[in-house]
Protein backbone atom coordinates (compact mmCIF):
# COMPACT_ATOMS: atom_id res chain seq x y z
CA UNK A 1 0.00 0.00 0.00
CA UNK A 2 1.45 3.39 -0.77
CA UNK A 3 2.37 5.83 2.05
CA UNK A 4 0.25 8.77 2.43
CA UNK A 5 2.32 10.95 4.67
CA UNK A 6 0.47 13.80 6.36
CA UNK A 7 1.37 16.63 9.00
CA UNK A 8 -0.71 16.17 12.03
CA UNK A 9 -2.40 20.05 12.16
CA UNK A 10 -2.25 20.32 16.46
CA UNK A 11 0.93 18.34 17.20
CA UNK A 12 2.76 19.14 14.07
CA UNK A 13 4.22 15.09 13.75
CA UNK A 14 4.37 13.38 10.16
CA UNK A 15 2.65 10.32 10.22
CA UNK A 16 0.96 7.90 7.75
CA UNK A 17 -2.60 7.89 7.27
CA UNK A 18 -2.71 4.34 5.77
CA UNK A 19 -1.06 3.21 9.19
CA UNK A 20 -1.73 5.48 11.86
CA UNK A 21 -5.55 6.65 12.42
CA UNK A 22 -6.15 10.63 11.59
CA UNK A 23 -8.66 12.61 10.61
CA UNK A 24 -9.85 15.40 7.88
CA UNK A 25 -10.34 18.66 9.71
CA UNK A 26 -9.97 21.14 6.98
CA UNK A 27 -10.81 20.29 2.98
CA UNK A 28 -6.75 19.64 3.05
CA UNK A 29 -6.25 19.25 6.57
CA UNK A 30 -5.19 16.01 8.78
CA UNK A 31 -5.03 15.27 12.74
CA UNK A 32 -4.23 12.38 14.54
CA UNK A 33 -7.77 11.27 15.86
CA UNK A 34 -6.20 11.47 19.69
CA UNK A 35 -4.92 15.14 18.94
CA UNK A 36 -8.12 15.91 17.38
CA UNK A 37 -10.22 14.78 20.60
CA UNK A 38 -8.14 16.39 23.08
CA UNK A 39 -8.43 19.93 21.18
CA UNK A 40 -12.39 19.12 21.09
CA UNK A 41 -12.01 18.69 25.00
CA UNK A 42 -10.64 21.89 25.23
CA UNK A 43 -12.10 23.98 23.50
CA UNK A 44 -14.75 26.00 24.56
CA UNK A 45 -18.36 26.71 22.97
CA UNK A 46 -17.66 29.80 21.78
CA UNK A 47 -14.21 28.66 19.91
CA UNK A 48 -16.35 26.22 18.71
CA UNK A 49 -18.88 28.40 17.07
CA UNK A 50 -16.09 30.35 15.73
CA UNK A 51 -15.00 27.51 13.73
CA UNK A 52 -17.69 26.61 12.47
CA UNK A 53 -18.73 29.94 11.10
CA UNK A 54 -15.61 30.03 9.40
CA UNK A 55 -15.87 27.08 8.07
CA UNK A 56 -19.28 27.60 6.76
CA UNK A 57 -17.99 30.81 5.04
CA UNK A 58 -15.52 29.10 3.44
CA UNK A 59 -17.80 26.46 1.98
CA UNK A 60 -20.28 28.37 1.13
CA UNK A 61 -18.10 31.68 -0.46
CA UNK A 62 -15.34 29.27 -1.84
CA UNK A 63 -13.05 31.08 -4.01
CA UNK A 64 -14.09 34.62 -2.76
CA UNK A 65 -13.81 34.04 0.72
CA UNK A 66 -11.81 36.78 2.31
CA UNK A 67 -11.03 35.65 5.41
CA UNK A 68 -9.78 39.19 7.34
CA UNK A 69 -12.50 40.70 5.78
CA UNK A 70 -14.80 38.40 7.17
CA UNK A 71 -13.62 38.51 10.45
CA UNK A 72 -13.39 41.92 10.81
CA UNK A 73 -17.27 42.30 9.96
CA UNK A 74 -17.96 39.57 12.84
CA UNK A 75 -16.06 41.16 15.33
CA UNK A 76 -17.50 44.51 14.32
CA UNK A 77 -21.15 42.81 14.50
CA UNK A 78 -20.24 41.38 17.93
CA UNK A 79 -19.02 44.31 19.15
CA UNK A 80 -21.61 47.02 18.10
CA UNK A 81 -24.85 44.76 17.81
CA UNK A 82 -23.78 42.07 20.60
CA UNK A 83 -24.61 39.25 18.17
CA UNK A 84 -23.02 35.42 18.69
CA UNK A 85 -20.63 33.45 16.57
CA UNK A 86 -23.53 30.92 16.52
CA UNK A 87 -25.92 33.34 16.08
CA UNK A 88 -24.69 34.68 12.86
CA UNK A 89 -23.96 31.21 11.53
CA UNK A 90 -27.81 30.12 11.89
CA UNK A 91 -28.73 33.64 10.31
CA UNK A 92 -26.56 33.17 7.08
CA UNK A 93 -27.60 29.12 7.51
CA UNK A 94 -31.22 30.66 7.34
CA UNK A 95 -30.31 33.49 4.59
CA UNK A 96 -28.72 30.89 2.10
CA UNK A 97 -29.83 27.43 2.53
CA UNK A 98 -33.25 28.06 3.58
CA UNK A 99 -34.65 31.22 2.27
CA UNK A 100 -32.17 29.88 -1.04
CA UNK A 101 -30.44 33.54 -1.91
CA UNK A 102 -27.75 33.36 -3.67
CA UNK A 103 -24.30 33.12 -2.77
CA UNK A 104 -23.03 35.42 -5.58
CA UNK A 105 -24.18 38.44 -4.66
CA UNK A 106 -22.55 38.52 -1.20
CA UNK A 107 -19.29 39.23 -3.06
CA UNK A 108 -18.14 37.18 -0.07
CA UNK A 109 -18.68 39.16 2.52
CA UNK A 110 -21.23 38.67 5.27
CA UNK A 111 -22.95 42.20 5.12
CA UNK A 112 -25.94 41.07 5.46
CA UNK A 113 -26.33 39.82 8.65
CA UNK A 114 -27.30 42.89 10.54
CA UNK A 115 -30.58 42.96 7.91
CA UNK A 116 -31.73 40.07 8.85
CA UNK A 117 -30.57 38.44 11.93
CA UNK A 118 -33.74 39.73 13.53
CA UNK A 119 -35.75 37.59 11.00
CA UNK A 120 -33.18 34.46 11.49
CA UNK A 121 -34.04 34.63 14.97
CA UNK A 122 -37.93 35.13 14.83
CA UNK A 123 -37.51 31.73 12.25
CA UNK A 124 -35.42 29.52 14.68
CA UNK A 125 -37.63 30.65 18.35
CA UNK A 126 -40.74 29.46 15.88
CA UNK A 127 -39.40 26.37 15.43
CA UNK A 128 -38.24 26.25 18.89
CA UNK A 129 -41.77 27.09 20.45
CA UNK A 130 -43.41 24.34 18.04
CA UNK A 131 -40.31 22.11 19.33
CA UNK A 132 -41.49 22.56 23.03
CA UNK A 133 -45.34 22.20 21.66
CA UNK A 134 -44.71 19.38 20.96
CA UNK A 135 -42.19 17.37 23.19
CA UNK A 136 -44.56 15.42 25.20
CA UNK A 137 -47.04 14.55 22.25
CA UNK A 138 -46.65 11.22 21.02
CA UNK A 139 -46.83 10.94 16.96
CA UNK A 140 -48.39 7.42 17.25
CA UNK A 141 -51.43 8.75 19.16
CA UNK A 142 -52.33 11.71 16.69
CA UNK A 143 -55.37 10.48 14.57
CA UNK A 144 -55.51 13.03 11.18
CA UNK A 145 -59.03 14.18 11.03
CA UNK A 146 -60.08 13.10 7.55
CA UNK A 147 -62.32 15.23 5.51
CA UNK A 148 -63.92 14.12 2.09
CA UNK A 149 -64.20 16.29 -0.25
CA UNK A 150 -66.94 15.20 -3.21
CA UNK A 151 -66.73 16.90 -6.38
CA UNK A 152 -69.57 16.86 -8.98
CA UNK A 153 -68.37 15.02 -12.09
CA UNK A 154 -68.11 17.44 -14.92
CA UNK A 155 -71.09 17.38 -17.29
CA UNK A 156 -69.97 17.92 -20.90
CA UNK A 157 -71.06 21.30 -22.50
CA UNK A 158 -72.78 20.33 -25.83
CA UNK A 159 -70.96 21.62 -28.94
CA UNK A 160 -72.35 24.14 -31.11
CA UNK A 161 -72.62 23.77 -34.96
CA UNK A 162 -71.62 26.17 -37.32
CA UNK A 163 -74.93 26.05 -39.72
CA UNK A 164 -74.40 28.22 -42.57
CA UNK A 165 -75.88 28.57 -45.60
CA UNK A 166 -75.19 29.56 -49.45
CA UNK A 167 -78.37 32.13 -49.45
CA UNK A 168 -76.12 35.29 -49.12
CA UNK A 169 -74.64 34.13 -52.42
CA UNK A 170 -75.89 34.99 -55.19
CA UNK A 171 -77.60 32.18 -58.16
CA UNK A 172 -75.69 32.57 -61.31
Amino acid sequence: MAKHIVKCLYCGQNFDLNVIEGIKVNSNRYAHKTCADQRSQLQTKEDKDKEAFFRYCSEKFGKQFDFVRTKRMADSYIKKYSYTWSGMLKCLIYFFDIKKNPVEKANGGIGIIPYIYQEAHDYYYDIWQAQQLNANKKIENYVPEVIEIKIPPPEPKPKKRRLFTFLDREEE
